[in-house]
């Protein structure tokens, strides 16, 4: 068969595993995992390069800490059922990585496609032993950041200030738009019954019920977000560390559960009519530093990812008097003596989101209340990825290692338990922005 040019980044995809050449006359496969979108898919796109029918498949993810996130997931898998429907391409939904082997087996497709993904749980070393062992070619794309994450470094960067040039230069290489996803040109048969998100919320949750939030999940109503934000560009710059104001992009669940493409929203913020630096900065510089970081060290949830000195200083302090220690439950249920930190909590908690700047003050502070750094970034993740809609991802990791080891950062003048970590206090944040108006909005 005669490829198809759709214009997919060669240096995008890596061919990983043994096998170079399709097998056979089967489809094309789709592993989604990190991008659950029909639209703006690299990986998806590079599967309809082979000019084959294409069909989706996704490991159903049990690991859900709460069940506003496990709705929130599996709203977004019916959206992206529903999408692929349209296009009569197959959703298939395996209950766990093993069964992949079977799937495979009975599909009998030409070649595997996998979404790039950064954390440790969804390593591809069982799939390309799979495809090798059914000498299946196995293509693993970056879909999620704008410049693949391999392409924009071979290393692990040290700050913000050693990556921008590295993306700066290749940026608009690769900040173009996106062709759209075609159709597929035969039906192919289902494979076990359709995704329900009703029957997998009942059968893991015994509930069912319809959560509202102020984030939607799908695709949809990601792009309806992005269009709202890129309309108030003009004031993202000004106020967007202003916890008070709602100037952020607001956007970091979609990306997060892989309902909006990172490089779709860089795209139509160039093309939009305010100054779209600021927030090219803050989602291609600063995100893909964050993805950087977990591609190249797997400690990114823990002590041992924090840089040298970091690790120095926090050792040198590690017996400091603290003023408070709170206990885990203490944190969670925002009942500290700070009710500015208290406030942080509570938006966390109802929104699913905290504030990028509050979240900076958020993490130091749990380190200079709890009994030792290992303690501190334990209960900070802990409570990230429990209740943030933009939680288990490697933005959330990254913020947290700066804000407690001096990730991505310099040496300050050296405090008690701090060290020459950056300090932050609440003084220095009633100088920044209108504390009480933010503490009114979520201590009530």
């Amino acid at each position: 068969m005669k490829k198809t040019n759709i214009g997919v980044a060669a240096a995008r995809c890596r061919l990983r595993g043994s096998q170079k050449e399709l097998k056979g006359q089967g489809p094309m496969v789709y592993l989604m995992r990190r991008d659950v979108r029909v639209d703006d898919n690299w990986s998806l796109l590079r599967c309809q390069e082979e000019a084959r029918p294409v069909r989706v498949v996704h490991v159903v993810e049990e690991s859900h800490p709460t069940y506003r996130l496990a709705w929130f997931y599996a709203k977004g898998l019916e959206d992206v059922q529903n999408g692929l429907k349209k296009l009569k391409i197959p959703f298939d939904t395996v209950p766990d990585i093993k069964s992949l082997n079977d799937y495979f087996v009975e599909i009998d497709p030409s070649g595997i496609v996998a979404d790039m993904h950064t954390l440790r749980e969804f390593d591809l070393k069982p799939v390309i032993d799979m495809c090798n062992k059914q000498k299946l070619p196995l293509w693993e794309v970056d879909s999620y950041n704008v410049i693949p994450v391999w392409e924009t470094s071979d290393k692990q960067e040290y700050a913000a200030r050693t990556i921008r040039s590295k993306i700066n230069k290749k940026l608009d290489q690769y900040l173009t738009d996106i062709p759209p996803t075609s159709s597929n040109t035969q039906d192919l048969k289902g494979y076990g019954k359709e995704f329900n998100a009703i029957e997998m919320l009942e059968e893991r949750w015994k509930q069912s019920n319809e959560i509202h939030l102020r984030f939607t999940p799908g695709t949809n109503a990601g792009r309806e977000a992005l269009e709202e934000f890129l309309s108030s560009l003009a004031i993202y710059d000004k106020l967007r560390n202003d916890p008070s104001k709602d100037a952020t992009s607001n956007l970091s669940p979609w990306f997060r559960h892989g309902h909006l493409s990172k490089q779709r929203a860089a795209y139509a913020a160039r093309k939009s009519k305010g100054s779209s630096d600021g927030f090219i900065e803050e989602l291609v510089v600063r995100g893909e530093l964050s993805e950087n970081f977990a591609f190249y060290n797997k400690d990114y949830d823990n002590l041992n990812g924090g840089p040298a000195f970091g690790k120095k200083t926090l050792e040198d302090h590690r017996n400091d008097k603290r003023p408070h220690t709170y206990s885990y439950e203490k944190f969670e249920n925002g009942a500290t003596h700070d009710q500015l930190w208290n406030a942080a909590q509570k938006q966390l908690v109802k929104e699913g989101k905290m504030h990028g700047f509050m979240r900076m003050y958020w993490a130091k502070k749990v380190l200079e209340w709890t009994q030792s750094p290992e303690q501190a970034i334990e209960f900070a993740v802990r409570l990230n990825d429990t209740y943030g809609l933009d939680g288990r991802d490697p933005r959330g990791y990254n913020g947290i290692l700066w804000s407690i080891t001096g990730l991505h950062d310099q040496g300050w003048r050296e405090r008690p338990i701090f060290g020459k970590v950056r300090y932050m206090n609440y003084d220095g944040c009633k100088r920044k922005f209108d504390i009480q108006s933010y503490i009114k909005q979520y201590l009530k």
